[in-house]
């Protein structure tokens, strides 16, 4: 029993080094896109952003993981939406705001084709 949990610790964990947990495993396997990486204020966390990109087949808002590492079980999506093609694509300022210590919100699109923030 104990051999089988210690398998499933290192499979899980080699898993969530590709995959980050609560990714879904297609679209982030085959049409995520690496972004920038965010430092909070005081420097103690760490978010790695990764865009949706699909190519041709790609029309609206660009779904996105922030993610963060967890020596434990690898990356963990702490938050997702869309954000648009100038966020994506063009280098834009990402709509994030960090408030008191580590915490930070972001201002996501109401859906694939939304023109704004909600």
């Amino acid at each position: 029993m104990v051999m089988w949990s210690l398998c499933l610790l290192v499979v899980g964990r080699l898993y969530g080094a590709v995959i980050p947990w609560g990714a879904s495993f297609q679209p982030f396997l085959l049409a995520s896109v690496e972004g920038p990486i965010l430092s909070s204020p005081d420097g103690e966390r760490q978010i790695e952003v990764f865009f949706n990109d699909a190519g041709a087949a790609h029309s609206g808002n660009h779904w996105t993981w922030f993610t963060e590492h967890s020596w434990l079980v690898g990356r963990v999506v702490v938050t997702e939406g869309y954000l648009g093609a100038s966020e994506a694509l063009d280098g834009g300022e990402l709509p994030v705001t960090w408030r008191s210590g580590d915490e930070f919100v972001v201002k996501f699109r109401k859906s694939r084709h939304a023109v704004g923030g909600d």
